[in-house]
């Protein structure tokens, strides 16, 4: 948790309330990130298998250091998540 959530948890219980529920909702919350995430991981795994497939396939491609690198389109397949990240 957070130390924003812990907070919140602590001043829930000193006002007399149970946070019990306040706990819950924010694990909920952290399993539906982490859901999240892992569907991302596993998509970016098969993209970046099917990408190895191909270059195993091709071989050798000339480019200005690697031309398997520099054609690749990999890297175009993260930045919405760099931008999600920068966002926050």
């Amino acid at each position: 948790m957070s130390l924003a959530e812990i907070a919140a948890v602590v001043a829930e219980k000193a006002s007399g309330q149970s946070p019990c529920a306040s706990v819950r909702e924010i694990v909920r919350g952290r399993l539906r990130e982490l859901d999240a995430r892992l569907a991302e991981l596993r998509r970016f795994r098969k993209e970046l298998a099917a990408t190895l497939e191909e270059w195993d396939a091709s071989g050798d491609v000339p480019g200005h250091v690697c031309g398997l690198v520099e054609r690749s389109t990999v890297a175009a397949a993260t930045e919405p998540r760099r931008a999600a990240k920068r966002a926050r």
